[in-house]
């Protein structure tokens, strides 16, 4: 794991969630990993609709330490994300930090949700963390800032 709530915390319950063996035992469809590699780059999953709809993806390593404990969503949140980004065509480590910063920002009242275009921007909320995300990649609102790095 890269940051808990963006490197303030060493630990969060979330954490418990982000179990990688857990998340590899229920989703997991196949891996095309390096032999013996604990962590393979290129992991594909399926997740049945639940809370939001079904989804298929793949879980890199870079995806779920950017995102996951670093903005308190476990691995079942993060696999609606991660195929998010890849859909819009940005870097998921670096997005993830500045969603993760973002949230910062608006937790500490240094941004508000006028500024982001009406996002109700909190830990742990993969709604507003998807909103976010396309706002970025589109460059509306004060998250046109937020795309530039």
């Amino acid at each position: 794991m890269e940051g808990v709530k963006n490197n303030q915390l060493g630990w969060h319950e979330v954490c418990s969630e982000c179990n990688y063996v857990k998340h590899e035992m229920s989703s997991h469809i196949w891996t095309d990993g390096c032999p013996g590699c604990a962590s393979p780059c290129f992991v594909p999953y399926y997740k049945p609709a639940n809370k939001w709809c079904p989804v298929a993806g793949e879980m890199r390593h870079d995806n779920a330490g950017c995102f996951s404990a670093n903005i308190l969503v476990g691995f079942e949140e993060e696999a609606y994300i991660s195929p998010l980004t890849n859909e819009l065509g940005m870097d998921a480590e670096e997005s993830g930090g500045i969603v993760a910063w973002g949230i910062e920002l608006y937790d500490r009242g240094i941004i508000t949700k006028k500024d982001l275009g009406g996002i109700d921007l909190k830990w742990g909320s993969v709604e507003a963390t998807c909103e976010l995300l396309k706002k970025i990649a589109y460059r509306q609102d004060f998250d046109s800032i937020l795309a530039d790095g």
